[in-house]
């Protein structure tokens, strides 16, 4: 005991007489707040999804050295609070909506509760006292919208339906890991998200003013494919359609798609029958359309595909 006495007072003494004190700031342990949301605005919904709305959340804090420092799950009634250890260089991860209480890399368009989208953050900070702190989620998923479709034929046509072909229905890592609708609709669990029905009749000479809004993940396949055995290619939007008939296609290929984005396919004229495969890109004879994009916070800048 007066050994260890002795070595504590040398310590304190050189502390002293160099002038600095062992620096206390970030000993202990305090609270946090997180404050998490995304940005942006709710244009419109499928399937009673809400594009904003958040219900749960898991929150993980990670030390500098990357160990896990504490962590817990908060439903939208509780208050999102942890006690953490101080410290610096501190991560805090943020999960919304996620079903699982412990959300792993692997994300299907189904992994969120319903009516929910999955989103994601994350920030670093320094902790030395009780704080609140806010992290900007970001939707994992894209969302697609068409609007406004017109026809031009001299034929009554009919919207059979609107939906995403090749489109990514599972990430891992944020890395495209499943495909839905290879090369045409399959009906799968994942309907409210790529498949719209409609049944719209237009006359010749007139258009609908029907909204058809979809979700999926990041496509960013560098070289698109029609090859006719399934490999990863674009994303298509396609209206399969109906005339004296006959099933014709309307397909729309997205040249990229990113998360946390919105598209929008507005004033698509249909002026000619369409084509027999729903892989068969639109030509400019058979149809015209706009597209245009914006970051899901952006509520201003909106750019033209």
């Amino acid at each position: 005991m007066k050994h260890s006495t002795i070595i504590l007072s040398a310590a304190i003494i050189a502390a002293s007489c160099s002038g600095k004190m062992p620096d206390t700031t970030y000993e202990g342990s305090a609270t946090i707040t997180v404050s998490a949301r995304p940005d942006g605005e709710v244009t419109s919904r499928a399937a009673g999804i809400n594009d904003d709305s958040i219900s749960k959340l898991r929150i993980e804090v990670y030390n500098a050295d990357g160990t896990m420092d504490t962590a817990g799950t908060f439903t939208e009634s509780q208050s999102p609070s942890l006690t953490v250890s101080c410290g610096k260089g501190k991560l805090i991860k943020v999960y919304a909506n996620f079903k699982q209480d412990e959300p792993s890399d692997a994300v299907f368009l189904d992994s969120a509760l319903d009516g929910r989208l999955a989103m994601t953050g994350q920030t670093v900070c320094d902790i030395s006292r009780d704080t609140g702190i806010s992290v900007r989620l970001r939707r994992l998923v894209a969302k697609i919208t068409v609007k406004g479709i017109m026809n031009h034929t001299a034929h009554d046509l009919t919207i059979e339906s609107v939906y995403l072909t090749n489109a990514v229905s599972a990430i891992d890592g944020g890395m495209e890991e499943g495909w839905s609708n290879r090369m045409g609709f399959e009906s799968s669990d994942y309907d409210k998200f790529l498949y719209s029905p409609s049944g719209a009749v237009l006359p010749s000479g007139k258009g609908s003013d029907d909204t058809f809004t979809f979700y999926t993940f990041s496509n960013g396949t560098d070289a698109d494919s029609h090859k006719a055995t399934w490999c990863p290619r674009k994303t298509r939007v396609v209206l399969q359609s109906s005339m004296l008939g006959h099933i014709y296609y309307y397909a729309i290929t997205m040249s990229y798609i990113a998360a946390d984005t919105e598209y929008t396919i507005r004033s698509v004229n249909i002026t000619r029958p369409g084509s027999d495969s729903p892989e068969t890109a639109i030509e400019l004879n058979d149809a015209d359309a706009i597209i245009t994009w914006r970051h899901w916070n952006d509520t201003e800048n909106e750019r033209t595909i």
